[in-house]
């Protein structure tokens, strides 16, 4: 029986089956956010926090084709949410510009299966690598979206800020081992270019995250340059075009860090 499986898996024969499980693995995790979809439901406070934001960016932005730099509406009270002074100054203006276009509520439900769609992708470019194997890497990739946390940052806490950022941080990371890994410059180009928007967005959904992130992407990239037998010249441009990558994401964030030191 297990070798029938097996063989299905590897088979070139059953896309059908590998395309099964591929939609299995996004989906299952995220099966609570589908009533949603079909009526009113949310889950912890924070939730109906988002989605009031959300709603607020949408309408204003449908009215003045701007988002707004204050909250100004009396209805504004006791929600609680330090934006856009502290931390996710791109999150509403991003999910309120979605809702502009459907509604706040699928505006925070839908791009979860987007982004469990890309970290899949991620995932999975970067354990076929190292395995060759299907079977493993579809494994290991259930594993990585399955984690406890980001599913308790979405019903449980429903920090969705950091989920998200979370969520974006996992693909920054895979980006970086592809791009370090990878020899071909075309290559090395897009995976650069999906790190630093991938990079920007968690910075601007969730800074923290963006803060502690970039020291631990700065670390892998430092036992990178200690473990591999590249040549110095090929060493030097990555470690570059990271650096200007470091850059822009430090312009991204100035504007957190600034607020933090001058009124936290």
């Amino acid at each position: 029986m297990f070798t029938k499986f097996k063989s299905s898996i590897f088979s070139p024969v059953s896309p059908c089956f590998f395309y099964g499980l591929v939609f299995l693995i996004i989906l299952f995790p995220l099966f609570p956010l589908l009533p949603g979809f079909f009526r009113i439901q949310g889950f912890y406070i924070d939730w109906w926090n988002h989605l009031w934001m959300t709603n607020y960016f949408g309408v204003y932005y449908e009215q003045n084709s701007a988002f707004p730099l204050v909250i100004n509406t009396n209805n504004f009270g006791g929600i609680g949410n330090p934006i856009p002074l502290f931390y996710g100054y791109l999150f509403y203006p991003f999910f309120g510009w979605i809702s502009s276009l459907l509604n706040a509520d699928m505006a925070l439900r839908l791009p979860f299966f987007g982004l469990w769609f890309i970290q899949f992708l991620a995932l999975y470019n970067v354990f076929i690598q190292q395995t060759a194997n299907r079977l493993i890497t579809l494994t290991i990739t259930a594993l990585s979206l399955w984690t406890i946390y980001p599913l308790t940052n979405i019903y449980n806490r429903s920090a969705l800020t950091e989920a998200y950022a979370t969520g974006l941080f996992t693909v920054t990371f895979c980006c970086l081992l592809l791009l370090l890994r990878e020899e071909k410059w075309k290559r090395k180009i897009t995976y650069l270019s999906l790190l630093g928007l991938s990079m920007a967005l968690v910075i601007g959904f969730h800074p923290i995250t963006g803060l502690y992130g970039s020291c631990f992407l700065a670390l892998v990239f430092l036992l990178q340059i200690i473990v591999c037998n590249k040549n110095f010249v090929g060493i030097m441009k990555d470690f570059l075009i990271l650096s200007v990558v470091g850059l822009l994401s430090f312009l991204i964030i100035s504007p957190w860090a600034y607020m933090l030191f001058e009124f936290a």
